[in-house]
């Protein structure tokens, strides 16, 4: 998600993932509109239950760029 830092109000879900993936997966998202002029912050979630034991993510090389 993509939250704005002055109140942590979500402005966007740039993706959502369900399963499993076989390895790394190269993803670029776009900012919203709503988020232009702010300075926000960037969430990554993960949401299990008891029924499933996974290792969780592994982020590497995350880049923020102005087009």
């Amino acid at each position: 998600s993509v939250l704005d830092a002055a109140d942590n109000t979500e402005l966007a879900v740039l993706q959502e993932l369900e399963g499993v993936t076989g390895g790394w997966e190269h993803v670029k998202k776009s900012f919203p509109p709503a988020t232009v002029g702010k300075t926000v912050r960037l969430e990554f979630r993960l949401q299990s239950d008891d029924l499933q034991n996974f290792a969780g993510w592994y982020l590497d090389d995350v880049e923020v760029t102005v087009p």
